[in-house]
């Protein structure tokens, strides 16, 4: 999957998800994380709640495989690309004293918590880079805060398997019928 996408550049395509890869690299991801883990079946449920086992390496014959790469993934670090974030803040015209930025609060986006009845947990100053609420001064038209506050969202990478119609007496018999 990463090969695939080897020359995409996550600043031009921060707070899209791609989804753009081939069927053969999806089963190839999907097969080794699990053989990499030492699993030789995959556990889930069918549509009536009953328990199903397949062998991993044939997974794709009973779920639905889908790649993403989210260039804005929800795990958060330290910022790791300082000349991006600067580069970033400066198209906000802000005033900066030493660590210290003072943006317009109305340019930047709301960040919400998860679960937070909409209260709002933060700014996002694009969607890779955000600062906490509680760690700005908000004096109603900017707000204030250090540029050590800053966060940035890590980009991540998934193959993922739906079982929508996984049916356990299908499963059955199409093992039976090898045997």
């Amino acid at each position: 999957m990463l090969n695939e996408q080897k020359d995409l550049n996550f600043f031009k395509n921060m707070g899209h998800n791609i989804n753009d890869f081939s069927e053969e690299s999806i089963n190839v991801a999907v097969s080794n994380n699990y053989a990499k883990k030492y699993a030789d079946v995959i556990c889930t449920e069918d549509i009536n709640g009953n328990f199903v086992m397949m062998p991993v390496n044939q997974v794709q014959l009973w779920a639905k495989l889908e790649g993403e790469i989210r260039p804005a993934g929800r795990n958060r670090y330290k910022v790791w690309t300082p000349n991006a974030l600067r580069r970033f803040i400066l198209q906000y015209n802000p005033s900066i004293n030493e660590s210290t930025v003072r943006l317009e609060k109305s340019k930047l986006e709301k960040r919400k918590a998860r679960g937070g009845g909409g209260n709002i947990s933060g700014y996002k100053i694009t969607p890779l880079f955000f600062v906490y609420a509680d760690d700005c001064k908000d004096d109603g038209k900017y707000i204030t805060f250090d540029i050590k506050d800053v966060w940035q969202l890590n980009p991540t990478i998934a193959g993922k398997m739906f079982f929508k119609t996984l049916k356990y007496e299908e499963v059955k018999s199409y093992y039976l019928e090898l045997f």
